[in-house]
């Protein structure tokens, strides 16, 4: 029962993890795209 406790408890840090690592790389989108645009607007 424990060990079960302890896998589920990875897996919701595993999951929290990348969710982290995804809204990064979104962030990471928006400032690339922003870069962009203001490229353009700039052009």
């Amino acid at each position: 029962l424990f060990s079960y406790f302890l896998v589920k408890d990875e897996t919701k840090k595993t999951f929290i993890h990348n969710q982290l690592k995804e809204q990064e790389f979104y962030a990471d989108l928006d400032d690339k795209f922003e870069e962009i645009n203001m490229n353009l607007r700039a052009g």
